[in-house]
C-alpha cells in the first residue's frame, strides 16, 4: 500500500512539472509564474527543503527534490498545502 501512496504523490509532482511547462511552451506563462518560482527555489534551497527526503527517500541528486519541491510551493499555496497534506498522510503510515 505503501508503493501505491507514493505512486500517487509523485503523479502530483509529475503533473505540476507537466503544467509549468506547458504554460511555458504555449506562450502562457507569465512572469509571476517565474518570480514565484525563483523565489520558492531560494526558500527551497535556503532551508533545504527536498520533497524525497521528507517522505524518507534518498534520492540520487537531492539537488532535483529541491527543485521539485520549489516547483510545488510556486504553485501556490493552496496547491502547496493539499500537495504536503498528501505527503504527510503517506509519511505517517509508514
Amino acid at each position: 500500500m505503501q508503493v501505491l501512496t507514493l505512486i500517487l504523490l509523485v503523479t502530483l509532482l509529475i503533473e505540476a512539472v507537466v503544467d509549468w511547462a506547458k504554460n511555458f511552451v504555449s506562450a502562457r506563462f507569465s512572469y509571476q509564474q517565474v518570480v514565484a518560482f525563483i523565489a520558492a527555489l531560494i526558500f527551497a534551497a535556503g532551508l533545504n527543503l527536498n520533497f524525497f527526503s521528507l517522505i524518507g527517500l534518498d534520492y540520487r541528486w537531492p539537488v532535483v527534490g529541491v527543485i521539485f519541491t520549489a516547483l510545488v510551493l510556486s504553485r501556490g499555496s493552496n496547491y502547496a498545502h493539499n500537495f504536503f497534506d498528501n505527503l504527510s498522510n503517506f509519511v505517517k503510515k509508514q
